[in-house]
C-alpha cells in the first residue's frame, strides 16, 4: 500500500498498482477491491467531511471521487482531469474546496460541487505532498520534500507564512482535531513537530520530538495524542501531560541545537529564498 485511512470500521488502501482496496477492521476481512481504477500508483486518499465521500489522487493525473455504500463497497462518482501528476488531495472542512498538489510543484484549488477551478498556490520548490486545512476551511496547510511549510490563504491565494519546517523532507501534516490551526508533521529526519497557525507570528513550532532513529514512515493524530511509525521498526505512542508548554523556551532550545549543529545560516538562506516567492500567486491572478 502506497496509501490509506480509517474510515470507521473500515481501513481503505491505494496501491502501488493503481488499486483501491477496502478491508473490515474487525477481522481483516477484504470487502472490495477496485481492480486497477487508477491507470498508476494511488499517491493520497483523503475523506470528505461527511465521512462517505473519498478523493484518491494518482499518478495517472486524475482524482477520483467515490461513495461509500451502506454495503461498504465503494461507488465511483465522478472525475476530475488535471495536467500533472497527482500527489496529494484534500476536501476541505466545509466541504466548499478541492486542493490537489501537482508533480510541476503548483497546487490547484476547485469548488468540490462543480469542480470548476478557483485558484493555483505557487511557492514550494519540490512539489507538495502533503495538504491539509484549518478547521474554517479558510487556509490550506502544505509541505513536502522542499521542507518548507506553508500557510495560503484560499480567498486570494496569497501565502500568510512560510518556514522551514524540519532538517529534512516533511512527510506527513495532520490537523490535531478539536483545534482551529494546531497540527503536526513529521519528517525523514525521524522527528515531529507540533504547530500553531493562529500563533503570535502567523505559525509558531509548539514543541518538537526527537521520536524515531530514522526516517518517520506515517503519524496518526489525536485531540491528546500522536502515533508515529519509523523505519526504525518502532510505533510510538505520545500522550499530551499536563505540563504547560513554552513555545519561546522550545525555539530558543531548537535555535541552540542549530547553532551546535552550524544549520542557522543554512535556515535563514533558505526562509528567505521562499519569503521571495510567497506573492507570486496574488501576482499571477492579477496579471490573468
Amino acid at each position: 500500500p502506497i496509501s490509506g485511512m480509517v474510515v470507521g470500521e473500515l481501513l481503505v488502501l491505494g496501491l502501488k498498482s493503481g488499486s483501491i482496496e477496502v478491508w473490515k477492521l474487525h477481522n481483516g476481512e477484504l470487502v472490495k477491491c477496485l481492480n486497477q481504477v487508477h491507470g498508476g500508483c494511488v499517491w493520497s486518499l483523503n475523506l470528505g467531511p461527511d465521512g462517505k465521500t473519498v478523493a484518491s489522487a494518482s499518478a495517472d493525473k486524475t482524482v477520483k471521487f467515490f461513495e461509500i455504500k451502506s454495503d461498504h463497497r465503494l461507488k465511483h462518482i465522478k472525475t476530475l482531469q488535471m495536467d500533472e501528476e497527482c500527489l496529494a488531495v484534500s476536501i476541505s472542512p466545509d466541504d466548499r474546496f478541492i486542493s490537489v498538489a501537482l508533480l510541476d510543484m503548483t497546487i490547484k484549488v476547485f469548488h468540490r460541487d462543480s469542480l470548476r477551478f478557483h485558484l493555483s498556490l505557487y511557492g514550494h520548490k519540490l512539489p507538495a505532498v502533503c495538504l491539509a486545512y484549518t478547521a474554517d476551511s479558510q487556509r490550506l496547510l502544505s509541505a513536502g520534500p522542499d521542507r518548507s511549510l506553508r500557510v495560503c490563504s484560499l480567498q486570494f491565494g496569497d501565502c500568510r507564512r512560510t518556514v522551514q519546517s524540519h532538517s529534512e523532507a516533511v512527510i506527513a501534516l495532520q490537523l490535531i482535531p478539536g483545534t482551529s490551526a494546531q497540527f503536526w508533521t513529521a519528517s525523514r529526519a525521524g522527528d515531529l513537530r507540533r504547530w500553531d497557525a493562529d500563533g503570535a507570528s502567523g505559525l509558531q513550532r509548539i514543541q518538537a520530538i526527537e521520536a524515531h532513529h530514522g526516517e518517520v514512515l506515517a503519524i496518526a493524530v489525536g485531540e491528546h495524542s500522536v502515533v508515529s511509525v519509523g523505519k526504525d521498526q518502532a510505533i510510538r505512542l505520545f500522550v499530551q501531560g499536563d505540563d504547560p508548554l513554552f513555545p519561546q523556551e522550545e525555539e530558543e532550545n531548537e535555535h541552540d541545537r542549530m547553532i551546535d549543529q552550524g544549520l542557522v545560516e543554512t535556515a535563514e538562506k533558505a526562509t528567505a529564498e521562499l519569503d521571495k516567492t510567497s506573492t507570486a500567486t496574488v501576482r499571477a491572478m492579477k496579471a490573468g
